[in-house]
């Protein structure tokens, strides 16, 4: 096999890789979520626009695929030395991700919660500013991702206020 025809095995072999660091990244949030999910968070007052359990599951199995897909453009964009902050950054959103269900769910701390998403937040806005410049695929993706942790933190926020 020439190399031309190895490249497409491996940009899938790290869209794998980068698919199975994510989905790790959700098994350890979902390790931490069983821990009070059903005892601690269900005796919470939550707002009225927070949806069903059920639906948490679904959305975030969909967009931890796109977080891959977007590690996957900054991966593949030309090298430099914004390509290399995008993947710091990207790596550190990451651990924020995670960090905010060991913190809501099984620290119990609904304000380090609500600072974790903002934090959150922040390094999406810093994606945004790097995958614009190098990887405008990825650029796209954010989207998705970007109103699903902003309505996030706006129930996170709803439930700290109204179990005060």
């Amino acid at each position: 096999m020439n190399q031309k025809n190895k490249k497409p095995f491996h940009k899938m072999g790290t869209f794998l890789a980068l698919l199975a660091i994510v989905f790790f990244v959700q098994y350890l949030g979902a390790f931490w979520v069983n821990a009070s999910v059903d005892s601690w968070y269900q005796d919470l007052n939550k707002p009225s626009w927070t949806p069903k359990d059920e639906v948490f599951g679904p959305v975030w199995t969909f967009l931890y695929i796109v977080i891959a897909a977007i590690g996957y453009f900054i991966w593949h964009a030309k090298k430099s030395e914004e390509r290399k902050k995008a993947l710091y950054v990207w790596g550190a959103q990451l651990v924020c991700n995670a960090l905010w269900s060991y913190f809501f769910f099984y620290k119990k701390s609904i304000a380090l919660g609500a600072l974790d998403l903002a934090l959150l937040l922040v390094l999406i806005g810093f994606l945004f500013h790097y995958t614009n410049r190098i990887a405008k695929g990825a650029t796209i993706l954010l989207l998705p991702y970007t109103i699903w942790v902003v309505y996030a933190f706006f129930i996170n926020l709803g439930i700290w206020i109204q179990n005060s």
